[in-house]
């Protein structure tokens, strides 16, 4: 019949096995965190170099550089559909598209502009 109040003890060996394998499991946890940081920001890099790149070779033509822009921030928030809207007075215009969606409006019309109050700023995907 066991004692009460008795507790085996774990070897010291089985004691350092179970913290090796406490501390393995951290760093491989770490090192998978930090391959997607990397990866995210390779991928935010390779964008902006496109943007970049597009705002080299058409100067004074903004379009193309907001078409690069939407598909841009289509890929790197892994949308299916993303939208620019421009601030033009009171409207707001529809400046580039990218993606299967169909828009409501024609290709340029423009949309009535009116502010909400925020009671949260907008945060961008982590």
């Amino acid at each position: 019949m066991p004692r009460l109040g008795v507790t085996k003890k774990k070897s010291p060996r089985a004691s350092q096995l179970s913290q090796l394998k406490k501390e393995l499991q951290r760093v491989t946890e770490q090192l998978e965190s930090s391959k997607r940081e990397l990866a995210e920001g390779r991928e935010r890099e390779t964008a902006t170099s496109e943007i970049l790149g597009v705002i080299a070779s058409s100067p004074t033509d903004i379009q193309p550089v907001l078409d690069v822009v939407v598909e841009s921030a289509e890929k790197l928030c892994a949308a299916n559909d993303a939208v620019l809207l421009r601030l033009e007075g009171d409207s707001l215009r529809r400046s580039a598209h990218c993606g299967p969606m169909p828009t409501l409006r024609g290709p340029r019309e423009q949309t009535k502009y009116q502010p909400r109050n925020r009671s949260r700023p907008c945060h961008h995907r982590t």
